[in-house]
């Protein structure tokens, strides 16, 4: 089985008054993020440093950019190397989960 995504286009659309004291660089990969990894809207990110955190209060304490954990996060959700035959189509949702969180774990910690 073979499938390929692409993006032809894309289209935002925003509250300006969200935007005022975001960077165009911030925006981008909060729009990344939450694009490539399709992370639903109001979901809880813990004490996570992360990108996600972007409009969850004041704007002058609002995270830079990707961080090293959305970094991670984004790698191990594309490396498809390093999973094993088994996990890609063989396994439990919850399963996978779990997997993507260890090879997370041993990512961030190296």
């Amino acid at each position: 089985m073979s499938f390929r995504f692409a993006f032809a286009g894309v289209l935002v659309v925003a509250d300006r008054a969200q935007l005022q004291h975001l960077s165009l660089g911030q925006l981008a990969d909060y729009l990344g993020i939450v694009s490539f990894a399709e992370i639903k809207p109001g979901a809880h990110v813990g004490d996570d440093p992360t990108i996600l955190k972007l409009f969850d209060g004041n704007p002058q304490v609002a995270p830079s950019g990707m961080s090293d954990w959305d970094q991670v996060f984004l790698k191990t959700l594309y490396d498809t190397e390093t999973w094993p035959t088994p996990f890609k189509w063989r396994r439990t949702y919850c399963c996978e989960l779990h997997e993507l969180a260890v090879n997370m774990v041993d990512q961030i910690s190296r």
